[in-house]
């Protein structure tokens, strides 16, 4: 794995010279409160941008499941709120295993999963997800190396399943933090 020499918070400034800004069309799996969209936002103003969470205690994510319905009710609430003068987002509650449906093969630029951290909810993502960013795209995601010293850091599937589902890592980029890292990986020609 390569490794970039920044915080995520400048990947949306890296990728957009890497993939210039003219429509760009991005997807972010997993929001919360919508602090990493507005950093997408702030980098590229005029991209389509798609969020997408479930907002519901019964998401399989060991985060979620710590809240309770009403206090995720209120983040989205919140989340739609915060954006609602840009017509370029579109906010979509819903499970991401089901929404890609949605889609187009080779719709997006960059695809940036941060939703369900389990490993099979990584994997998931990925297989899900990966035909639907353009050739010359970018997938990412976040929380690489997840402290280890952390009580839930043994939930934490990112690691294994971008190992099992790239094979090769050597084409992987990594940001600079100590732990929970941004990968992220440009899709080529020839996938």
């Amino acid at each position: 794995m390569h490794q970039l020499e920044f915080y995520r918070e400048k990947l949306p400034e890296y990728l957009k010279d890497k993939l210039g800004t003219a429509d760009l069309k991005v997807c972010e799996i997993g929001v919360y409160e919508g602090d990493y969209s507005s950093v997408i936002l702030s980098a590229l103003p005029s991209c389509e941008i798609y969020l997408i969470d479930l907002w519901d205690p019964l998401d399989n994510d060991f985060f979620y499941s710590e809240f309770e319905g009403e206090h995720l009710n209120q983040v989205y609430a919140e989340v739609k709120d915060r954006f609602k003068d840009r017509t370029n987002v579109k906010i979509i509650k819903g499970d991401s295993k089901k929404i890609f449906e949605d889609f187009q093969d080779e719709y997006f630029d960059w695809i940036y999963i941060d939703g369900d951290h389990s490993y099979e909810g990584v994997y998931s993502d990925l297989k899900n997800w990966m035909s639907k960013v353009k050739k010359g795209g970018v997938i990412s995601g976040h929380d690489f190396d997840p402290d280890l010293s952390w009580d839930v850091a043994s939930k934490f599937g990112v690691n294994r399943a971008i190992d099992e589902f790239f094979k090769d890592t050597s084409e992987m980029y990594l940001t600079n933090e100590p732990h929970y890292k941004s990968w992220l990986y440009f899709k080529n020609n020839t996938q």
